[in-house]
């Protein structure tokens, strides 16, 4: 006699039991949790592992901005030289004699001499250091000496220059004593130079170190080399 397999009524099948080894059954059933567990589980990485970035005084410090000569500046080159190179070098600082004469020797001989760049030299002064010497200086460019008496002043072993002194340069290049003093002496470029200092000031250029601008690419206390690519890569976009 065949047997017969008891029949269970629908309301005694269990259902987890049938299906609970079945992988995609679970994932249907708790797919909900899935996106939960994973933003649990970034988050407690996060906080783990999350190292916070302390700013550098490099990154606090402002980044200088581009300023542009006024069409009276003495400079060295042609005028229609295609690249700008502008200094930033206080005349009483020690190490910038360093940058006056091999550096300049150097930018005479390969670049400025071959009307490549135009340069200038961007009229720097501090509280602590003798305004007076600046303003003489641009007297002396009113007749055309501009760069002769500042290397005068470059060179000079006295530490701390009087008007007698600059009115003694001026005669040693030949100048017109009356009125390079008379220049002197009403302080004629003083509200000039304070502007020209203002804008260094915004300019976010500091007065303590030498920085040198080749367009608009900064370059702070460089050497001759690194000059001469800065201007290599401007002459190179060029082409």
């Amino acid at each position: 006699m065949p047997s017969v397999k008891p029949v269970i009524p629908p309301e005694e099948i269990d259902i987890l039991s049938v299906n609970a080894k079945s992988p995609v059954n679970i994932i249907k059933t708790y797919w909900f949790f899935i996106p939960v567990f994973f933003f649990v589980f970034f988050a407690f990485a996060t906080v783990i592992f999350y190292k916070p970035r302390i700013a550098s005084q490099e990154d606090m410090t402002p980044k200088p901005r581009a300023v542009i000569p006024d069409s009276g500046m003495p400079y060295l080159g042609r005028v229609d030289a295609p690249i700008t190179v502008i200094e930033f070098a206080n005349l009483g600082c020690s190490n910038c004699k360093l940058l006056f004469d091999p550096i300049e020797s150097g930018l005479r001989k390969n670049y400025i001499d071959k009307g490549t760049i135009k340069f200038y030299q961007w009229p720097m002064f501090s509280a602590d250091s003798n305004v007076s010497q600046v303003e003489a200086l641009y007297c002396a460019s009113d007749q055309s000496k501009y760069w002769q008496y500042r290397d005068a002043l470059i060179n000079s072993t006295i530490v701390v220059l009087s008007v007698a002194d600059y009115s003694k340069i001026a005669q040693q290049l030949k100048l017109n004593s009356t009125d390079f003093m008379a220049c002197v002496n009403s302080r004629k470029y003083a509200p000039w130079l304070e502007q020209k200092n203002q804008e260094r000031l915004e300019a976010n250029l500091n007065e303590s170190n030498i920085m040198v601008l080749v367009n608009d690419m900064f370059l702070s206390s460089p050497q001759l080399e690194d000059i001469s690519a800065a201007i290599d890569r401007e002459v190179g976009g060029m082409k």
